[in-house]
């Protein structure tokens, strides 16, 4: 047998220690066994509480330099709370010709700090060589270099020891420096060290106005937003330029005038625009913040005309692309929800479109627009807004306008006499679903649907995947949580490289998600590189992304109920992503997420019909995956019987039997497919493209695609 025979699994895992051979064999002889030890502390620290910290120390001699990296990032914590001795630190030595990357020259500074700390004389040198080490670490050219977190505890470590060398009073740029560090966005955990360490020092840091603030950006970051408005009247009245200095607490103030008090922060905000760049200052993006946040107060009042005015007013101003879209979303999303005529935001999409900068940004609001202009058989509009959408390559819209169009010419509804004839019409429309459609998302069902239509194949997936990796040391530091039994650690890791990686090494780690059984994470990150423009499908991606868990059992349950197993495994991988303990918000649990009355009307029925009697002993068990497997099935098959349409089932199953009576009511004779669009819930619209979708993939892996 050949290696590229072998399982997925045991060649990961043949490639992961060999890559650990090489390093340690680069690192010298002697230290070979050294070294691999060293790496393997890491992974054992990062899931005890206990003894963690000297296990990250031994870390820092891997030869592996992510795996230093993570450990120096682990162990700053420590060091300052004084949990770990700070001389241990001091005392290493740099061997490597590299030099100490960033996260160690940070983890360096902290002893310091706290040598400096713990000493009576010789604190200013100590203070300094800190932050000198910290200004060393924010030369470097990758820094950060491995996690964004590092940036905020060199920072703080930073702009601390200056202040405790700088005496009193502090410089004013230390003092701006550090206001701008507790209310900007760095990382919580850096944040609370450095307000603990600032009530320390022999002067007052912050004003009162200052403090205020900083409270209230903290309340604002946890969505206490009453509580974040009680101090930030405090600054208004003792201190309300500060707003104009540090732009970004109009931001958190905005948020928390909108949901707590938004027509008293919409006055306020809309007074001082209006007298913003009186001083001859350049105030156009506190100008925006400004409109922005007012807009989005009226829009909280339902105040829809003179929030879509004020929105137009900060599109405007808008610094950037991003905030132009923001722009742009909102006052579509107004025009929608106003009371409006589908007419009118077609109207304000048309002159839009053009201007979008991310097209995926606005895919909600295309489908609400698709939704309104289909179920008041406004075709020409939607014809109008598919030729500016189509010409865009990144627009996910593109493909739903096309099926719509495509079916409404074949079914009689439009015609379009700049298109042809009927059946040329119709095909160019399917062509464009089919062309314009990716391997994940609402897209998917499109071409699935459009590709039954054209006798083109659903999806063509190619042979052996590529398997060259371009990050070596990278990969063997993120497998290295798998092959260590801490994959649940790996995920935000992982999550900070996704964009760095390339496919063949994201397929990798989607590998060893899968192998341990974190089959929504394996999703999500197949799902990221499936995605890429450059993207050629292959078959093992299709398999990590649509896994079959519990096949036996699913199987079983679908074939005892009358179901299609590809369909059962559709709604569980769309409802859950085969997370077996998931409970939403609304309390629906499980594999298929089921509400306790659902599944008690199932386990008496299943009852009734001669099945186990699940909730013989009480409510039935929804986190037991066979449980629920068995009345989600059971469920499902009795939405199916009563509406003789498994669309038309699914459409039930996740909004309701009695809203979807509603739904259909309201569209009697519109085809399946085209009532779909025309359902009043975006959620259940998504939702059962979805699973159909998903359910066509599943056939096509098991080899019974149509």
């Amino acid at each position: 047998m050949s290696f590229r025979e072998l399982p997925s699994v045991f060649r990961r895992k043949i490639k992961t220690r060999v890559c650990f051979f090489l390093l340690s064999f680069l690192a010298g002889f002697g230290s070979c066994g050294a070294g691999r030890q060293a790496s393997v502390s890491f992974y054992e620290g990062i899931g005890e509480s206990e003894a963690s910290a000297a296990r990250f120390e031994r870390a820092l001699g891997s030869p592996n330099p992510f795996i230093r990296d993570a450990a120096a990032l682990e162990l700053i914590p420590p060091v300052l709370e004084k949990d770990f001795p700070a001389g241990k630190i001091t005392r290493r030595r740099q061997t490597r010709s590299s030099g100490f990357s960033a996260p160690e020259l940070t983890l360096r500074a902290a002893a310091f700090y706290i040598f400096a700390e713990s000493r009576e004389d010789g604190r200013p040198a100590l203070y300094a060589e800190a932050e000198r080490l910290c200004a060393a670490a924010a030369g470097l050219p990758d820094f950060p270099s491995v996690f964004s977190g590092i940036s905020g505890w060199n920072k703080a470590l930073f702009l601390m020891a200056g202040l405790r060398r700088s005496g009193e009073p502090p410089p004013p740029d230390l003092r701006a420096g550090a206001f701008s560090f507790v209310t900007g966005t760095a990382s919580a955990a850096a944040v609370r060290w450095f307000l603990k360490e600032a009530d320390t020092l022999p002067f007052p840091l912050f004003s009162a106005a200052e403090r205020a603030a900083v409270s209230g950006h903290d309340a604002a970051v946890r969505s206490s937003f009453a509580e974040g408005l009680e101090f930030f009247r405090t600054v208004i009245e003792d201190a309300g330029d500060l707003f104009f200095r540090c732009p970004d607490l109009i931001n958190d103030m905005g948020r928390c005038f909108q949901f707590a008090a938004a027509g008293e922060g919409m006055d306020l905000f809309l007074e001082w625009e209006g007298s913003a760049g009186t001083d001859g200052t350049d105030t156009a993006d506190v100008r925006y913040r400004l409109l922005f946040f007012a807009a989005r107060m009226a829009r909280e009042q339902g105040l829809a005309e003179t929030g879509t005015e004020l929105f137009n007013r900060a599109l405007v101003v808008a610094p950037d692309s991003l905030q132009k879209d923001a722009c742009m979303w909102y006052i579509l999303d107004m025009t929608l929800s106003g009371g409006k005529s589908a007419e009118k935001a077609a109207a304000a999409a048309k002159e839009m479109i053009p201007a979008f900068g991310d097209d995926a940004y606005f895919s909600d609001i295309l489908d609400r627009l698709a939704r309104q202009l289909a179920a008041r058989r406004l075709w020409r509009d939607l014809a109008e807004l598919y030729v500016l959408v189509e010409p865009r390559p990144r627009s996910p819209s593109a493909a739903q306008y096309a099926w719509i169009l495509g079916r409404a010419v074949e079914e009689g509804y439009f015609t379009d006499e700049d298109a042809g004839t009927a059946g040329d019409r119709a095909l160019m429309y399917f062509r464009g679903a089919y062309g314009r459609t990716g391997a994940g998302g609402d897209a998917l069902y499109y071409r699935m649907k459009s590709a039954a239509v054209l006798g083109e194949p659903f999806l063509n997936p190619g042979g052996a995947a590529a398997e060259e990796w371009l990050h070596p040391e990278l990969m063997e530091f993120l497998l290295g949580f798998f092959d260590n039994g801490a994959g649940e650690q790996a995920l935000p890791y992982i999550r900070e490289k996704t964009e760095v990686l390339a496919a063949a090494e994201l397929r990798a780690l989607a590998r060893a998600m899968h192998a341990d059984g974190h089959y929504a994470g394996a999703i999500r990150l197949v799902s990221a590189y499936m995605n890429r423009a450059d993207y050629e499908l292959v078959r093992e991606d299709l398999e990590l992304a649509y896994p079959r868990p519990w096949r036996s059992w699913v199987e079983e349950k679908a074939e005892e109920t009358g179901l299609e197993p590809e369909l059962l495994f559709g709604l569980i991988r769309t409802e859950s992503a085969f997370q077996p303990g998931i409970v939403s918000r609304a309390g629906a649990a499980g594999l298929t997420q089921l509400m306790a009355a659902t599944a008690r009307e199932a386990a008496e029925r299943l009852k009734r019909q001669g099945g186990p009697d699940y909730a013989e002993k009480g409510e039935p068990d929804l986190l037991d995956p066979d449980v629920n497997i068995h009345l989600g099935a059971v469920y499902l098959r009795y939405l199916a019987g009563r509406l003789e349409d498994t669309l038309f089932a699914l459409v039930a199953y996740n909004g309701g039997l009695s809203r979807f009576r509603r739904w259909r009511a309201l569209e009697p004779d519109l085809p399946g497919d085209l009532f779909l669009e025309t359902v009043e819930y975006a959620e259940t619209r998504s939702y059962a493209r979805r699973v159909l979708s998903a359910a066509a993939v599943y056939r096509l892996l098991d080899g019974n695609a149509d």
